[in-house]
């Protein structure tokens, strides 16, 4: 089941969330649109916050958009 909810992508399976969040972020990065893969890498990374491949993709768009922290 998957559904949305103040415009969050809600899953019944974590997992299927997280997919898509990632995969959305990565077609958002190939148009150039920083900011829409910046938030769906954040909402990948509240489904699984030590997943590596999402923090380290995160960091990378956060880098490029000059946020350092």
């Amino acid at each position: 089941m998957t559904g949305y909810s103040g415009g969050a992508l809600i899953t019944t399976d974590p997992y299927a969330t997280l997919d898509k969040c990632v995969a959305l972020a990565r077609q958002h990065l190939a148009v150039g649109d920083r900011d829409n893969a910046k938030r769906n890498f954040e909402l990948a990374q509240e489904v699984e916050p030590q997943n590596a491949e999402v923090s380290e993709a995160f960091a990378s768009v956060s880098q490029s958009m000059g946020e350092f922290e």
